[in-house]
């Protein structure tokens, strides 16, 4: 039996940016960034220093707000959960390996 199947994401960005205001100075770290990973894939973020790799992978794990911008994971939309929502996602979808500490 033939049939389409439905690829799920397990990311889904859609025009993601982050700025960072302190008048008189604005910095656009991100800007109307989109792209998605279906599941079983890997995505790798390459850059220079400075280019907003950890900007994008702190926005992907809800650690910090973004300005504009969605970003599903797995389904849910974690733009705008609460702390303790956000805590929830992270503890069942998300794990960490930090660079130094």
């Amino acid at each position: 039996m033939g049939g389409s199947t439905t690829q799920r994401n397990v990311i889904e960005v859609r025009q993601l940016s982050k700025i960072i205001e302190n008048p008189p100075s604005r910095v656009e770290i991100l800007r109307d960034i989109t792209f998605s990973v279906p599941t079983g894939q890997f995505l790798a973020i390459m850059g220079a220093s400075g280019s907003g790799k950890s900007t994008l992978l702190g926005l992907l794990a809800g650690l910090d707000t973004v300005t504009s911008g969605t970003v599903i994971l797995d389904g849910v939309d974690i733009t705008n959960l609460r702390e303790d929502e956000l805590a929830r996602v992270r503890g069942r979808k998300i794990g960490f390996v930090f660079q130094s500490y």
